[in-house]
């Protein structure tokens, strides 16, 4: 790249670099605050959610506190019932009255210490026996009076969906006399969970502390029941941070949706409780940041039109500079590719180099090339051109080796094949190498390469072979056989190598038509099984053949051998020499 060059290019690059740097620095600048005003949306609506997480939980304490006075009051008034003439008829009827007008609450029931209903607001219920029910081993665990145990939610017989709130009775001696369960339903906490979603896209819920979520509302009762006490669920993650509060952001595992979540541990000292509530007010994360969202997509389209306009501008004056410059860059370009191609020319020497461009399909060639084809400028460059170069014989192979192997392929351009000068009609013979290039569709672009004429080297190759044919028709009219074996290292040797064909350790390279001859085996029976003078060897002589053989050749002396050999159909005495 010339001078000139290289200062336009860093002057169009210095342009691109200072407009790149300021749109950065008026996109950072719409970053920071559109990432400032969603940090403060977030911060307050989980400011928000947890507040009305704690108003959950001042109205939920109070209601517990209602439920254990509740309770307290059938305790103290159970011995009364008892001496009832009517034992508890009196008790049902009052059991039923308090149901009535409770809100939330079905059934009321008082189970003795069997397990047996001996009082329930509900009729159907009288007599049953509820001793297998978790709630009521727990209370025989833990039968002390003062505390409001929370059963986990469950189904009831009466097919009804319920959190129970029970206490323990003791009897004369302290000793466990029962329990009184007061049965909260979702309307329970209905109205203080509704009373908290300020928006359409809220919705709260109740926990029990073991992690069995007992409602949401508005009401979504494919999630009541679910367990939450899941890995990275919020409800554990909540339950493991050990605090009271906690606001968490992402997929809600009981409804499966993005959401803000605060959650919010309830677990009074009066009355005191067995087991905590956890509740969870939630926002839609779409709903609350869509106008944050639509405000932010606004100002990221300004910015792109901003950015597209300041590109468009500087791309079109950079590009009128370039046309003034297009004029002298052509000019340099050309001399330059001239240079470029003598050059190449003249350090190939006597090697022709060529171009094809096969959109065009036509060749370019260097002089040494004409020379080499006996062409001159005006010969028609195409491929056929080429191909009425190659010689008749190889004409029709050379077609066929270009389209199926190079262009087909993608293989290199490797060949030696035979021309005929157009000039003159010597026949000579070169050697072809060329690089071929495809586009991103797999269509040929070019080839680029040489070709070095090879005729002087090709008549010297058939001059040795001329040489070794000459040396072999001699070797062949010698009276005695004569051959060449090629032995390998004794290292490599298997047990007894030398007594059969079997695994033998040497190969055959060379042998006269005497020594076939006299053998009575053809060359290619030699070649195909070059142990098989092994087998030849007389039986009585075969030890001795293998031993003067393993000696010879380990010790590299010269073996000389007398012996018989099974020339079917006689026993021939032969010297073998090496």
């Amino acid at each position: 790249m010339s001078s000139p060059q290289r200062a336009d290019n860093i002057r169009f690059l210095n342009q691109w670099l200072l407009l790149i740097t300021v749109l950065l620095m008026i996109g950072g600048y719409i970053a920071y605050f559109q990432i400032r005003e969603y940090q403060q949306i977030d911060a307050q609506e989980r400011q928000r959610l947890s507040a009305q997480a704690e108003i959950v939980e001042k109205n939920v304490v109070p209601q517990l506190l209602l439920t254990y006075r509740l309770i307290d009051g059938i305790i103290k008034d159970f011995p009364i019932w008892q001496v009832e003439k009517d034992n508890y008829k009196y008790a049902n009827r009052f059991l039923k009255l308090l149901d009535d007008a409770t809100i939330g609450v079905s059934p009321i029931i008082v189970i003795n210490a069997d397990g047996n209903v001996i009082a329930s607001s509900e009729a159907k219920l009288i007599g049953m026996n509820f001793a297998k029910r978790e709630y009521f081993k727990t209370a025989l665990k833990n039968p002390d009076p003062n505390i409001l145990h929370i059963s986990a939610p469950f189904k009831t017989v009466l097919n009804t969906y319920v959190i129970s709130l029970y206490r323990t009775m003791s009897g004369p001696k302290g000793e466990f006399a029962g329990i009184v369960i007061v049965s909260a339903v979702p309307e329970y906490f209905a109205t203080i969970l509704n009373s908290v979603c300020y928006t359409t896209d809220m919705w709260a819920g109740i926990v029990h502390g073991d992690g069995k979520l007992f409602m949401i509302s508005p009401d979504r009762p494919e999630a009541s029941g679910k367990d939450l006490a899941k890995p990275e669920s919020f409800f554990m993650r909540h339950r493991e941070s050990g605090k009271v509060s906690n606001v968490f952001s992402g997929t809600v595992y009981a409804t499966g949706e993005n959401r803000l979540v605060a959650l919010r541990t309830i677990q009074p000292t009066s009355p005191p409780t067995d087991k905590p509530l956890v509740v969870a007010v939630a926002r839609d994360l779409d709903s609350l940041f869509a106008p944050w969202r639509k405000n932010a997509y606004f100002q990221a389209i300004l910015f792109t039109v901003l950015a597209i306009l300041c590109s468009l501008g500087l791309f079109t004056i950079q590009r009128r500079q370039r046309d003034q410059i297009y004029e002298r860059n052509m000019a340099e370009d050309a001399l330059k590719e001239s240079e470029y191609f003598f050059k190449e020319s003249q350090r190939a020497a006597s090697i022709g180099s060529y171009r094809t461009d096969f959109i065009k399909g036509i060749w370019q060639s260097s002089e040494v090339l004409n020379s080499i084809f006996g062409i001159d400028k005006e010969y028609n460059r195409n491929i056929q051109g080429w191909l009425d170069i190659i010689h008749p014989d190889g004409r029709q192979m050379m077609d066929r080796y270009l389209k199926e192997e190079v262009i087909s392929k993608k293989n290199p351009f490797s060949k030696e094949y035979r021309v005929v000068r157009k000039n003159d009609g010597e026949t000579r013979w070169v050697y072809g190498l060329g690089e071929v290039t495809f586009d991103d569709n797999n269509n040929i672009l070019q080839m680029i390469g040489t070709i070095q004429d090879i005729t002087e080297r090709k008549m010297a190759e058939q001059s040795l072979q001329q040489e070794r044919d000459l040396s072999m028709d001699i070797l062949n009219a010698q009276p005695a056989g004569i051959y060449r074996v090629r032995v390998f290292a004794p290292e490599t040797w298997e047990k007894d190598a030398w007594l059969s064909s079997q695994n033998v350790p040497y190969v055959m390279e060379l042998i006269s038509e005497s020594f076939c001859n006299i053998l009575h085996i053809t060359k290619e029976a030699f070649e195909s099984t070059p142990g098989i003078l092994n087998d030849m060897v007389y039986p009585d002589d075969k030890e001795g053949f293998a031993k003067m053989n393993e000696e010879a050749n380990a010790n590299l002396n010269k073996f000389v051998w007398e012996g018989r050999l099974l020339v079917d159909p006689l026993v021939k005495t032969i010297m073998l020499l090496v």
